[in-house]
């Protein structure tokens, strides 16, 4: 991380030498800055579903290509209202001046000649006077996730001033490609409704934790870190490290706010969940409910790989067991390209966690000096029997079910723990964290629901 650092801040002080010698120099005044790319990846980044794939000759080329970008704010009840326009050079850069301090959360777009909408990124960080920022660069992902944003915002739920934030944590695409898919004004709806009711499932099961987070109190904790990751992804770290950055410090920061392991867990596992529900009551099957998911899945796999990780003490096998477990499903999840394919995958994913954990626990028996195998494998095969929360969420179609699934799940899990480490020798028991057991079963158990 320290290496990443120090480059982050040569290539951040590269930048600045740059502009101030170019055309996008630096701050001339008192007023705030941006500097950011328009980035269509040899294919237009459009606000509306693309008519060919592979746009040609010079008709096409101008209608993906931006030509100036308008920055705004965008109110609660989703209207844009422009502060400042600039033009965008041969290079797809641009540079905003003048532009008022204290405001977030700022909406850049992007217009080709005929002045059409071709792409939009929100500006997390906050302006400050005589400030240069540096915007996350505007490519189908990035506008995917400013038109969710602003129609969240249309809605009327969303007009927590942070929102956005919390939306990069959970809404992620594949690829660029697979962002193109989602631009038509349905998927962005459906997106909207499904980022909307897994804010609400994390916002209930951390109060249903004792752990109580409004969505304003964790955007305030990401706020930063969006930054940061738009700020690396302006300077040229690809997507997928920037995300996987992203992640990992968000992790970080709930922890150091006093999340638990096992809260987190449960409420990234309510949220995607939730998120899946929503976007099949949408659109079904589709390949588009499959990559809007994909985000949410992976967010509660790395917050249950965090908690493997980080289980100390004697564990009779289960840790190295979780840890695998949760890898195997990740990978699933990443390369699955369908629907069907991903709900068979964990299908089978899950039917081979027993072998996998009976034999590690039974194994750490014998190095132990064995004991009563036998009973202590049937006491095994009954609590993963009571660790699966994900066939409790499938029945769960509201966001009270899904409290009570989680409710339900956790005593079940702490009860099998018990009762777990009960059968085993008095030896070994001893040695043995009953509530590490239960934080492994529930890193292994706790997978979101398929809808």
């Amino acid at each position: 991380m320290l290496t990443r650092t120090v480059v982050w801040i040569l290539a951040l002080g590269a930048g600045l030498a740059a502009c101030d010698s170019g055309s996008l120099s630096g701050p001339a005044g008192g007023s705030a800055v941006v500097i950011g790319t328009f980035q269509a990846g040899g294919e237009p980044v459009s606000a509306t579903p693309a008519r060919s794939p592979s746009p040609s000759g010079p008709a096409a080329q101008a209608e993906a290509a931006a030509r100036t970008v308008v920055v705004g704010e965008v109110t609660n009840n989703g209207r844009f209202v422009s502060l400042a326009e600039a033009n965008v050079n041969a290079n797809g850069e641009f540079r905003i001046d003048s532009l008022p301090s204290g405001r977030s959360e700022l909406l850049i777009r992007a217009r080709n000649e005929a002045e059409a909408e071709i792409g939009s990124v929100v500006l997390h960080e906050i302006t400050v006077a005589g400030a240069e920022h540096r915007a996350h660069p505007i490519t189908s992902r990035s506008t995917v996730h400013a038109r969710v944003w602003t129609e969240m915002r249309a809605s009327g739920q969303g007009s927590t001033p942070m929102e956005s934030a919390e939306l990069s944590l959970i809404l992620h695409f594949s690829s660029e490609a697979a962002a193109r898919s989602a631009t038509s004004s349905s998927s962005i709806r459906a997106i909207a409704d499904a980022a909307l009711e897994a804010q609400a499932a994390l916002t209930a099961v951390l109060a249903s934790e004792g752990q109580a987070r409004s969505a304003a109190a964790r955007s305030e904790l990401l706020l930063d870190l969006a930054v940061a990751r738009d700020r690396e992804r302006n300077l040229g770290i690809d997507a997928e490290t920037a995300q996987e950055t992203f992640v990992s410090a968000a992790l970080d920061a709930f922890a150091a706010d006093g999340v638990s392991a096992e809260a987190l867990i449960f409420a990234h596992a309510a949220a995607a969940s939730a998120f899946d529900a929503e976007m099949a009551r949408a659109s079904g099957d589709s390949d588009g409910r499959l990559e809007a998911s994909r985000g949410a899945l992976l967010l509660n796999l790395r917050s249950r790989a965090r908690a493997a990780l980080e289980a100390e003490g004697s564990v009779l096998g289960l840790r190295s067991a979780a840890i695998t477990t949760v890898e195997r499903l990740e990978a699933r999840v990443r390369t699955a390209q369908s629907i069907t394919e991903l709900e068979i995958s964990l299908a089978q994913e899950r039917a081979a966690i027993e072998g996998r954990v009976i034999t590690a626990v039974l194994a750490s028996l014998v190095v132990s000096g064995g004991g009563p195998l036998l009973e202590v494998e049937s006491e095994l095969r009954s609590a993963l029997d009571d660790a699966t929360l994900w066939a409790d969420l499938q029945g769960a179609y509201n966001t009270g079910a899904r409290v009570q699934a989680v409710q339900a799940f956790r005593a079940r899990v702490e009860a099998a723990a018990a009762n777990l480490v009960a059968t085993l020798p008095a030896e070994v028991a001893a040695t043995v964290s009953t509530e590490v057991v239960a934080r492994l079963m529930i890193a292994m158990g706790a997978d979101a629901a398929i809808a």
